[in-house]
């Protein structure tokens, strides 16, 4: 944003939802967590089986993140934690 320019842009195969910038790559939020790799688009890495809603639109007019999925990301860049509300993982990249 600062910059003013796009840095990654990319036609995805599957609805993005909610996205998150973490370590090198791209997190989207569709159904399940997705990690796209920026250079090359792709999906790196996937956890299916951690429900995370199915907002269509990554612009969240100010309500924050999508129902009912609640994400943080660690300030290094090397896990994520999800939360439905019931239970919280912690999921370590790499």
């Amino acid at each position: 944003m600062t910059e003013r320019r796009f840095v990654w842009r990319h036609q995805l195969a599957e609805t993005a939802g909610d996205l998150l910038s973490i370590g090198d790559g791209v997190l989207s939020l569709y159904r399940h967590p997705r990690l796209y790799d920026p250079e090359t688009g792709p999906v790196g890495e996937q956890w299916p089986d951690l429900g995370t809603g199915e907002a269509d639109s990554s612009i969240v007019w100010g309500n924050g993140f999508s129902r009912p999925a609640r994400v943080a990301i660690y300030p290094v860049g090397d896990r994520f934690a999800v939360t439905d509300g019931s239970r919280i993982v912690v999921v370590r990249l790499g």
